[in-house]
C-alpha cells in the first residue's frame, strides 16, 4: 500500500511484479484536494465542493454497483469541465480497485485501508536514527525504539484493562433493556433510578421527634393506608441541628405527600 508516488510504484511492480499495489485512501483523498482546486481546474468555490464530495464517495464507495452509479453522475456533470474530467478518467477511474473499498477488499488486507500505521511507525523512528549516524548507533537506536514500542504498547493494553467495567450489572430483565443503549455511566446512574424505583418501602426519618415512620408502599388494589410506628428509643442520639436545618426540615415533612 503505498501514495500516489508514481516512481515508487513502479519501482515496487517491477521487483515484485506478481504482488498488488494498493492506494491508501487517506492519500488518495488528500491527492483530490490538492488537484481539484478553482486554480487548477478553472471551477467555482462550490463545484470544488460538489466534485470533491462525488469523489470522496466513490472512494468509499462499497460496491462496483455504487461507484458506477456516482461515476455516471460525475461524468453527466464534469462535460462542461473537460480538465477535471480528463484528470480523473485519466489518472483513476481505470485502475479503481486500487483505491477504491469495493476494489481494496478484493485482496486480504486486514481491515487496513490506509497506510496510517507504517506512516506512524515511520514518524516515530525518525525521531530515534540520524541521517549521519553510524551503523553500529543506528542498530541500536533501533532496537531501543521497538524496546520503547513494545513497552508503550503493553501500558495501552493495561490502560485499557483498567477501564473494563467490573461493576455488577443487574439481572433485572426490564433494567437490562437500557444497558446496549447507554454509556456505562449513563446506565449505572439509569440502574440506580430504576433500582430504587421498584423499592416497595418508603422510610422518611423525623430528626425533629425522634421517631421513624415507614409508609408501605402497597400494589394496587391492596391497602396502603398501613403505618408502622417504630420504638426508635433505643436508636443512636441524633446530632442536634442547627435552627436552619430544623427550618428546612420542617419545609420538607410539609410537602411529603403519599
Amino acid at each position: 500500500m503505498t501514495d500516489k508516488d508514481l516512481i515508487a510504484r513502479s519501482v515496487i511492480n517491477e521487483i515484485f511484479p506478481h504482488a498488488r499495489t494498493l492506494l491508501c485512501k487517506f492519500h488518495t483523498k488528500k491527492t483530490f484536494q490538492l488537484n481539484v482546486t478553482v486554480k487548477n481546474m478553472g471551477i467555482s468555490c462550490a463545484e470544488v465542493d460538489f466534485y470533491l464530495d462525488l469523489m470522496f464517495r466513490m472512494c468509499d464507495s462499497p460496491s462496483e454497483a455504487r461507484y458506477n452509479k456516482l461515476f455516471e453522475k460525475f461524468y453527466t456533470n464534469a462535460h462542461e469541465h473537460p480538465k477535471l474530467l480528463n484528470y480523473f478518467v485519466n489518472n483513476w477511474h481505470d485502475n479503481r480497485n486500487e483505491w477504491t473499498t469495493f476494489g481494496m477488499n478484493q485482496t486480504i488486507n486486514f481491515d487496513n485501508l490506509t497506510n496510517n500505521r507504517s506512516e506512524s511507525n515511520n514518524c516515530q523512528l525518525k525521531r530515534w536514527l540520524t541521517p549521519n549516524d553510524t551503523l553500529t548507533n543506528a542498530l541500536k537506536n533501533l532496537f531501543k525504539w521497538l524496546e520503547n514500542r513494545k513497552e508503550n504498547q503493553l501500558k495501552k493494553t493495561a490502560k485499557t484493562l483498567y477501564k473494563t467495567n467490573t461493576k455488577q450489572i443487574s439481572s433485572d430483565p426490564e433494567i437490562l433493556k437500557y444497558h446496549p443503549h447507554l454509556s456505562t455511566c449513563a446506565f449505572e446512574k439509569v440502574q440506580i433510578d430504576l433500582e430504587n424505583y421498584h423499592l416497595k418501602k418508603l422510610v422518611i426519618i423525623n430528626h425533629l421527634f425522634k421517631e421513624c415512620k415507614i409508609k408501605k408502599v402497597m400494589k394496587e388494589g391492596n391497602n396502603s393506608d398501613d403505618i408502622i410506628q417504630l420504638d426508635v428509643k433505643n436508636a443512636p442520639a441524633v446530632q442536634e441541628m442547627d435552627d436552619d436545618e430544623k427550618e428546612s426540615e420542617k419545609n420538607f415533612m410539609k410537602d411529603v405527600t403519599f
